[in-house]
């Protein structure tokens, strides 16, 4: 009984699209700010020598990192889509261009007027061109993607970036998965304690 479906306005589903990117987004800015937040633990946890707390706040970073991509990556992904149904509508308008335009042209070929049907074929092809620009477009958009997962080095690389921004002290060995870590402020002279408190 498909008589009575609704048929699907695309400018509606491409508003819905939108509006799913739109929160993408927000999810986006969220994993960032709490990427952020885990940054600041990893610190504070180096400042405590607390080396393991240090490691775990670190994955967790990471992996907030890595969902703000992803949330990034199906946002791109949406934008294709919308792509491809703004095209679908504008393939619409073509279709009735062509049908519009191959009258006249069926009657300047029937007439025998050349440089009529050389105007109406030269506007189809850049119709034409116009289309293959945005499929090149679409096809670009989609063709993306990257790892998601943190590896222990990765871990150690965030651990120790935090710990030299802040100057702290962090040393690691991935040697059998030992931790061999010593976290502490490093001492600084008076002269630089004082440009730290600027």
């Amino acid at each position: 009984m498909g008589f009575f479906k609704k048929q699907v306005d695309p400018q509606e589903e491409i508003f819905n699209i939108k509006f799913t990117m739109k929160q993408l987004g927000r999810n986006a800015v969220k994993a960032d700010k709490e990427e952020k937040k885990q940054k600041i633990k990893v610190r504070k946890a180096l400042e405590g020598n607390d080396p393991q707390s240090a490691r775990v706040y670190a994955t967790g970073a990471i992996r907030k990192k890595a969902d703000a991509l992803q949330y990034r990556r199906m946002e791109a992904q949406l934008d294709a889509v919308v792509s491809v149904l703004e095209r679908q509508a504008v393939m619409g308008g073509i279709t009735a261009n062509i049908a519009a335009l191959s009258r006249p042209l069926d009657a300047a070929l029937d007439a025998g007027k050349v440089d009529e049907s050389s105007m109406v074929i030269n506007k189809f092809m850049s119709q034409m061109e116009d289309l293959e620009v945005q499929s090149a477009y679409m096809e670009e958009t989609m063709s993306g993607s990257a790892a998601t997962t943190a590896d222990v080095g990765q871990v150690d690389g965030l651990v120790a970036e935090i710990a030299a921004e802040h100057q702290l002290d962090f040393q690691s060995t991935l040697a059998e998965g030992a931790p061999a870590m010593a976290a502490k402020p490093v001492e600084m002279d008076p002269l630089q304690a004082r440009m730290a408190k600027l």
